[in-house]
């Protein structure tokens, strides 16, 4: 997983290929840590067709500010430089699981439209 920084949070999501989950987390304990090991095991499972990155809010928030993120956790879905669709609290596994699933399925028809 990509830890991302404000100076080059944009770039890192506009300029991707692959479809972006990004989570928002801050540093003390709690469910953004019960997140973070969810998705570090989804992050080897879809690696090869989803890029996941993560941002510390504490240290960087002006890319919470950028993306509109006010809670925490929260997880943007991003395809072709978009936001597809937002989780916020905690998530369950399965959950996170299809709406990857869905990313991955929307970010394929694209490719076939064009």
């Amino acid at each position: 997983m990509k830890n991302i920084i404000d100076r080059n949070s944009q770039t890192e999501v506009t300029e991707s290929k692959k479809p972006v989950l990004i989570q928002f987390v801050i540093p003390w304990p709690g469910t953004c840590h019960i997140i973070s090991t969810v998705d570090e095991s989804l992050a080897n499972q879809f690696k090869d067709r989803v890029k996941f990155c993560k941002i510390n809010v504490f240290f960087h928030p002006q890319a919470a500010d950028k993306f509109g993120v006010q809670n925490f956790p929260t997880i943007l879905f991003i395809n072709n430089g978009k936001e597809i669709d937002r989780l916020i609290g905690m998530i369950p596994r399965s959950l996170l699981q299809q709406r990857l699933t869905d990313l991955i399925n929307e970010a394929d028809i694209q490719v076939l439209e064009t």
